[in-house]
């Protein structure tokens, strides 16, 4: 009876590891699309993102995920060409947070879908928590999809938050090696 038990249950574990690793591929290919859409166009506008994202219908056919967004690497010397760029086309009161002088960025420009709690998330620089700016240089460096550590979402700001995980994958310039780093 034990030896049954051992082996119904090493089939649902290895049954769960696969469904989660099923759950990951997917999430993966959907952003491998989402990089497609950027090697296709010379500049993705929101509303380039909003229609891909809203073609994916993510409720339906990906449950779990929360949004797909994009955060451009902002420098120093362009952090202040992005506000007003952003502000002038997307958001008047758009600002990249936390605020501070770093040098480099990485605020969140897109995230669909849009709702209340993901407009929260817009500006936020992600590269200044620990757990994401890990995810992102491994995503960077190996030029492959990295999972991060669990953070709390800045979207849920004075709500009962939840540790949630983010899986990055690097998009680099039309034209631009990916060989090294």
């Amino acid at each position: 009876a034990q030896e049954k038990m051992r082996l119904l249950f090493e089939f649902r574990a290895q049954e769960t590891q696969n469904i989660i690793l099923k759950r990951l591929q997917d999430h993966e290919h959907v952003l491998h699309g989402a990089a497609g859409l950027f090697a296709a166009s010379e500049h993705v506008d929101r509303k380039e993102w909003q229609a891909y994202i809203a073609s994916l219908e993510i409720h339906a056919h990906y449950p779990g995920i929360q949004g797909i967004g994009f955060a451009p690497w902002v420098t120093a010397e362009n952090k202040t060409e992005h506000v007003l760029d952003t502000r002038k086309n997307d958001f008047h009161d758009y600002a990249i947070r936390p605020a501070g002088n770093r040098g480099h960025y990485t605020p969140i420009m897109y995230l669909e879908p849009l709702g209340d709690s993901n407009l929260r998330a817009i500006g936020y620089d992600m590269f200044f928590e620990p757990a994401l700016r890990q995810a992102m240089e491994r995503a960077r460096d190996s030029d492959t999809p990295a999972l991060s550590g669990k953070t709390p979402l800045t979207q849920e700001a004075g709500t009962q938050t939840q540790a949630r995980t983010l899986l990055f994958l690097p998009v680099y310039k039309n034209g631009m090696p990916h060989g090294t780093i």
